[in-house]
């Protein structure tokens, strides 16, 4: 669990392959339904959604 400003969260980096990120699933704790995903910067310039319900662009 990591620390962020004030708030507890939960993240888990995604990986596709072994080395690339593509980015980080964030939950707050306490929380089962109000999850963001935020995408890596650089998988943003060349990547693609990983998801229709999840664009790059979000």
């Amino acid at each position: 669990m990591r620390m962020v400003g004030m708030s507890k969260l939960q993240q888990l980096d995604v990986f596709i392959g072994t080395n690339t990120k593509i980015g980080r699933l964030v939950l707050p704790v306490g929380t089962e339904t109000e999850f963001s995903f935020i995408y890596e910067d650089e998988w943003q310039l060349m990547g693609f959604p990983i998801s229709p319900h999840i664009l790059v662009d979000d």
